[in-house]
């Protein structure tokens, strides 16, 4: 709140667009989960430094604000890249990599391993491709 009781611009468009999503919840017979719901301010570099020292409040109480969310399987950081996400990937397909020669000790032949490798780690690296691949940067890989 400011001196004159009213809230800064910023502050009453975000209440503005809580209130907007209260009056579409009731309109339309839903209810938000607060335990199941997140919520991440996401910025830019060159505005970075001033989010951290104007953080807007949270628009919902009893909803948690996070650094990053994972939506569809994506991890998406608040400054809009994934390099935890390839991070993530990378670990998970390293793992993999390292159980295909017990399996071949078990007595897989290579065409299997092959197979094996083609239906986890390549639909690992494929899946949301399209979506996340435009946010790397050239230090994620």
């Amino acid at each position: 709140m400011s001196k004159n009781g009213l809230l800064p611009v910023s502050h009453s468009r975000l209440w503005l667009q809580q209130q907007r999503m209260i009056c579409h919840q009731s309109i339309n017979h839903l209810k938000l989960s607060c335990a199941k719901s997140r919520e991440v301010v996401f910025t830019d570099s060159q505005r970075r430094q001033k989010k951290l020292r104007d953080s807007p409040p949270p628009t919902t109480p009893g909803i948690e604000r996070r650094d990053q969310l994972r939506m569809v399987g994506v991890t998406i950081a608040n400054d809009l890249t994934v390099t935890t996400h390839v991070i993530e990937l990378t670990t998970k397909c390293a793992q993999t990599q390292c159980t295909l020669p017990v399996l071949h000790v078990h007595g897989l032949n290579d065409e299997a391993l092959q197979s094996v490798f083609q239906s986890v780690v390549t639909a690992r690296l494929l899946y949301t491709a399209s979506v996340w691949h435009r946010l790397t940067r050239a230090s994620d890989w």
